[in-house]
């Protein structure tokens, strides 16, 4: 099993894994597109396995909620370079 026991809840599909998860996709659906929210829980699932140290995390849900937002900020930012380099190439 993974070392972050939070994410042992992500794995189960159960109500309390579908509830975070859902959770989740309504907070990230007010920043980004929908098509875009299931992509931004992959990648934030993918960093929380991806930390090789979890014993500072004292509020497991609050670090995954704020993992979740920076990444849909950074795709907003991407996004954005996007839009502004395809407008001074025409």
């Amino acid at each position: 099993m993974l070392s972050f026991p939070f994410l042992n809840i992500l794995l189960q599909n159960n109500s309390r894994s579908t509830e975070l998860l859902s959770s989740m996709a309504k907070m990230l659906s007010r920043l980004v597109p929908p098509k875009e929210v299931d992509d931004i829980l992959q990648d934030t699932y993918v960093r929380l396995c991806q930390a090789k140290s979890t014993e500072h995390i004292k509020e497991p849900k609050s670090f995954l909620f704020k993992t979740a937002k920076n990444l849909a900020y950074d795709h907003l930012k991407r996004a954005d370079t996007r839009m502004v380099d395809d407008s001074t190439e025409a």
